[in-house]
């Protein structure tokens, strides 16, 4: 029964998530402004610092955040379609999606100056495709991790239902035919 519930409430789970995202990402200055003084946003200025990009103003952030959300819905759900259940759901293929951005982002953006002769048009867009390519790594990466975990519960739960190993037969040990028949006797 929760496995026919869960197969028809996924199509209408994944635009009621998104819309949500949506509906925080609006209020987060609000609350932010209710919460910290000085910042309008409660997580993405972490995470802005984090990456590099500290002197964003806030509407590029916004921008950001609201760019970052809409992939992570998008890309949740796609690659659930067709990692289907190799995947981690809908939901967490765009987590982990948008957190490999930013990871990325973390590791290339400090680089991408060193690169010599090339345009701040040139660093954009490699930027872009650092970015792009982050998602579907840290997708694969935690599909293999997920498919390791499962593989060794898998292995300790087919342990457990298992009975236990027949013990061998017990035979009488080598003794002289007499003594034998006087220990039978015995027990």
């Amino acid at each position: 029964m929760l496995k026919s519930f869960l197969n028809n409430a996924r199509p209408g789970f994944a635009p009621a998530a998104a819309s949500l995202a949506l509906v925080l990402l609006a209020t987060a200055p609000a609350l932010a402004g209710g919460y910290m003084s000085g910042s309008t946003h409660t997580f993405f200025d972490s995470i802005i610092e984090w990456i590099g990009l500290a002197g964003m103003d806030d509407e590029a952030v916004d921008v950001f955040g609201a760019a970052l959300l809409v992939f992570a819905v998008f890309f949740g759900y796609f690659s659930n379609l067709a990692m289907r259940e190799h995947g981690l759901g809908a939901v967490l293929n765009g987590l982990v999606g948008a957190a490999g951005i930013c990871v990325l982002l973390h590791f290339a953006l400090p680089r991408l100056p060193l690169l010599r002769g090339v345009s701040d048009e040139m660093r954009f867009s490699l930027a872009l495709i650092v970015a792009a390519a982050g998602a579907p790594l840290f997708l694969l990466a935690a599909s293999l991790f997920k498919k390791i975990a499962m593989r060794q519960i898998n292995r300790v739960l087919i342990r457990v239902g298992t009975p236990a190993r027949p013990q061998p037969i017990q035979r009488e040990p080598g003794f002289a035919p007499r003594v034998a028949a006087v220990v039978r006797k015995k027990t």
